[in-house]
């Protein structure tokens, strides 16, 4: 098997996924992150700090990739990816991707830097495990790996589309912090987008025939069509 090499995102056509998606959905989105920001403020000077910080990472990936999808969200449907074994492999896959972008930002900025990168897909992909697994399963190390796997030969676009985020961010913050309302939902649906264009995006198989070496493009046949 041999992936298409054809471009499957830009980050001008995210940043624009981002931005219809918030537009159409912005009060809901307000309304969101400032029950986020209330819950995060009341905790964060108690020993479960860390844990409603955790909480409140779960519930922003899941409704900002579904409203990224096309899919309606609102507050009667605000958990619906949570359970608590599920919540419990995310716990674990945010620490150990925290622990492993810590040590390599220690000993050399770099590694730390790609390896950020490289786990950049981990929540999305954590949303997309079935709500029903077990918290005593290693569901946390598959969403890990399918990140790499999506985020490998990607790097330098993934540096390009945070920097221009960091930018957008910064901006946002500049306006009082209240620009932030409208860019972080933006920029987290952008690169939800970015993670479903490489979740779907279509491979080339090569069809080995004696004497002869033919090319089907999956994205031609559907029936060679491979999900990555």
């Amino acid at each position: 098997y041999m992936e298409n090499q054809k471009k499957v995102w830009t980050i001008k056509e995210a940043f624009a996924h981002g931005w219809h998606k918030t537009k159409a959905n912005f009060w809901f989105i307000v309304a969101l992150l400032l029950v986020v920001y209330a819950v995060s403020y009341a905790g964060q000077e108690s020993a479960i700090g860390f844990i409603i910080s955790v909480f409140t990472g779960f519930i922003m990936a899941s409704v900002f990739l579904r409203i990224s999808r096309g899919q309606t969200v609102t507050f009667n449907n605000l958990f619906t990816d949570l359970s608590g074994g599920k919540f419990v492999q995310y716990f674990v896959m945010m620490v150990v991707t925290t622990v492993f972008v810590v040590i390599g930002l220690v000993f050399l900025i770099v590694p730390g830097v790609i390896i950020g990168l490289m786990m950049s897909f981990s929540a999305f992909a954590m949303m997309d495990e079935p709500k029903e697994v077990s918290w005593k399963s290693n569901a946390f190390w598959r969403a890990m790996k399918q990140s790499k796997h999506l985020a490998n030969g990607e790097k330098w676009n993934l540096l390009a589309f945070f920097l221009v985020a960091l930018g957008l961010n910064v901006l946002g913050a500049l306006a009082f912090g209240l620009g932030l309302i409208i860019t972080i939902p933006v920029s987290v649906m952008a690169l939800a987008y970015i993670y479903d264009a490489l979740k779907n995006k279509p491979a080339v198989v090569i069809a080995e025939i004696p004497g002869n070496a033919e090319e089907v493009h999956a994205s031609e046949t559907p029936e060679t069509n491979i999900n990555q």
